[in-house]
């Protein structure tokens, strides 16, 4: 049973990464700072923990808000 459950988290972490590292690669030809890109994706993170939002992924939900205007912020 733990195995299982360890192996799940790691899974779910490795999913995590690959999708944290996507969303890097769309970021990077885009006209947004780092450090922009990193608080629009931490606050909408966030919101996802707290259950404000339900995205199925928000990396791919900030990316796509990004790339249709540099300037967007969740605020």
């Amino acid at each position: 049973m733990i195995n299982s459950q360890l192996d799940h988290l790691r899974e779910k972490a490795r999913e995590m990464a690959a999708r944290e590292r996507a969303f890097w690669k769309r970021i990077a030809p885009l006209d947004v700072s780092e450090d922009h890109a990193r608080r629009c994706l931490d606050h909408t993170l966030h919101e996802v923990a707290l259950g404000v939002e339900t995205y199925l992924d928000p990396y791919a939900v900030v990316a796509d808000k990004l790339a249709a205007d540099p300037s967007w912020h969740p605020l």
